[in-house]
């Protein structure tokens, strides 16, 4: 089945360490870890976006869990790395709902993860996050 045809979950934004005061006495860098939690139905994806030293490379490290089941891992998933519609990383969660992908920066970045048990699939653009990241 073509996972593109589910319909979307929704995915919303409920934390960011973009939006953290910065520790006093510490200075900004544009290559910091950056962590965001989403919802997404029932479904927590909790992301951490680390750029890869000297590099324009960024690593993409998260899990995901099912919110109504406390300690219930999304075990299994297929977990893609899409740049507009166009396919450039994949993996499968594993038993503990985690997953990580590689990829250079570039526009049009998006997380998806096919959730073939509820017939729809969670979406989740990066620009936003990866903006004051870009080498």
């Amino acid at each position: 089945m073509d996972w593109t045809l589910l319909p979307r979950l929704a995915a919303r934004l409920v934390y960011s360490s973009l939006h953290d005061p910065a520790i006093e006495g510490a200075r900004s860098s544009t290559d910091a870890l950056v962590q965001v939690v989403y919802h997404s139905g029932d479904y927590a994806i909790d992301l951490q976006i680390e750029p890869e030293a000297d590099s324009s490379a960024m690593a993409l490290v998260g899990q995901a869990v099912n919110r109504k089941l406390p300690g219930q891992p999304l075990a299994g998933v297929p977990v893609c790395l899409m740049a507009r519609k166009k396919l450039l990383a994949t993996t499968q969660s594993n038993r503990f709902g985690e997953f990580c992908l590689m990829s250079e920066f570039q526009n049009g970045l998006k997380l998806c993860m096919p959730i073939e048990a509820i017939g729809r699939h969670v979406e989740i653009p990066l620009d936003k996050l990866l903006a004051g990241m870009r080498p």
